[in-house]
């Protein structure tokens, strides 16, 4: 049965969109769900936590922002599609530095998998650096 109505056409969208998109909410569920560190810590404790936090929100802070672009209702896309971007290079450095942190006090699963997640989002924002600006919709 084909899907009807106004429905979001996921093929459509960009690829860096996709992989900011999708690993960010992965990553969110890996922060929750696995254990970073021994016994049993979240992203959002142990050691560093707040690095872990700060990556936390900064990635609740890009599913946020990305799906405002997708609605199309920001009047500057050029500038949009930068904050993603500088949304991206953040949960990069931020989370690449708990994951460190991580290391020296006994990592777990959830950490392996989250620096994963953490490079994929890195490399969504620099697909998205490289894609040609969008053009402007002419509102100041």
């Amino acid at each position: 049965m084909a899907a009807s109505g106004s429905g979001l056409d996921i093929e459509g969208l960009p690829t860096a969109t996709k992989i900011l998109l999708g690993a960010a909410v992965l990553l969110l569920i890996d922060s929750l769900a696995l254990p970073w560190q021994s016994p049993r810590n979240s992203m959002w404790g142990g050691s560093a936590s707040w690095a872990g936090i700060l990556t936390g929100a900064l990635a609740i802070a890009l599913v946020a922002w990305e799906g405002v672009r997708l609605t199309g209702s920001h009047p500057r896309p050029a500038q949009a599609a930068r904050v993603g971007v500088a949304l991206g290079l953040g949960i990069m450095a931020v989370g690449a530095l708990k994951f460190l942190l991580v290391l020296i006090d006994g990592p777990a699963l959830g950490a392996y998998v989250g620096i994963v997640l953490i490079l994929a989002i890195g490399y969504g924002a620099w697909m998205r650096a490289q894609e040609p600006a969008p053009p402007s919709s002419g509102v100041r």
